[in-house]
């Protein structure tokens, strides 16, 4: 149980790291499955690559949310930011069907964006821009990979 409670250190308790990772399972297993062209149907597995995207996207800006609101007084341009995500995920989805190979990228895109703010973050707790950085590249890595080979 103590594993479970972060200790002063600059790490994140190890149950972050086995959710974060265990999160990276939809991205790098929807876009093998595109780009092996394993089927249910065209483009199938890169909408729902897209869609979980576009979720965790909304998970990082509720994040953000949190951090800003537990500072004590609340930033209002953080908390404003914060919604961004959801919102360019909301947009992104709106995307026409012969344009979601697109799409797909302006995910990606927007997770780098969400990254660059999540390792510069000041209110973010120790260890958490290195755990941002290694769970984003490999989102990042699997969409591209999606739209470059799917």
């Amino acid at each position: 149980m103590t594993d479970l409670v972060e200790r002063p250190t600059s790490k994140l308790p190890a149950l972050a790291w086995a959710y974060g990772a265990a999160g990276l399972i939809p991205f790098v297993g929807c876009a093998g499955a595109d780009i092996l062209g394993l089927s249910p149907g065209q483009g199938w597995w890169r909408l729902a690559l897209l869609i979980y995207g576009v979720v965790i996207l909304s998970f990082l800006g509720g994040g953000r949310w949190g951090m800003a609101l537990a500072r004590g007084p609340a930033r209002a341009s953080v908390i404003t930011l914060s919604m961004a995500p959801s919102i360019a995920g909301f947009f992104l989805l709106l995307v026409p069907p012969d344009l979601q190979r697109w799409a797909l990228g302006g995910a990606a895109l927007a997770h780098g964006l969400q990254w660059l703010w999540d390792v510069r973050a000041k209110d973010a707790p120790p260890g958490y821009g290195r755990l941002r950085s290694v769970l984003a590249a490999i989102a990042i890595l699997s969409m591209s990979s999606a739209l470059a080979f799917g």
